[in-house]
């Protein structure tokens, strides 16, 4: 009995934690921010020769169109050129002692299994 008296005039006394924002933060991250909030770049000069000025281009002109007539003095023109053809080249007379530009694809053939028959096989 003498508990419950004891219990019944005890408070309830509960124990809270406080705890501030300024605690909670890194002391190293709070000042690298701080730093870099007060960080002012000087303006420096050596850029000034690396990058050439830009200059936008001039203009294009616009094409000269032709008249019907004139166009149709210039196909005449282009119709009646005649094309000139070049006269095909004489093969060298160093290929024509080898006989290799009047083979055709057979004799071509024949000449390198001959040649294949004549060459020594290396004995190892």
């Amino acid at each position: 009995m003498f508990s419950s008296i004891v219990r019944a005039a005890r408070p309830v006394v509960a124990r809270g934690f406080a705890t501030s924002a300024r605690s909670n933060k890194d002391l190293v991250q709070e000042l690298y921010i701080k730093e870099l909030k007060a960080y002012k770049p000087s303006a420096v000069a050596h850029d000034l020769g690396t990058v050439k000025a830009f200059s936008a281009p001039a203009a294009p002109s616009a094409p000269i169109s032709l008249d019907s007539a004139a166009l149709a003095k210039e196909l005449e023109a282009y119709d009646a050129d005649v094309p000139t053809v070049d006269a095909p080249s004489a093969p060298s007379a160093a290929a024509l002692a080898d006989g290799a530009e009047s083979l055709g694809a057979s004799e071509y053939i024949q000449l390198l299994e001959a040649e294949a028959a004549h060459q020594p096989t290396a004995a190892h």
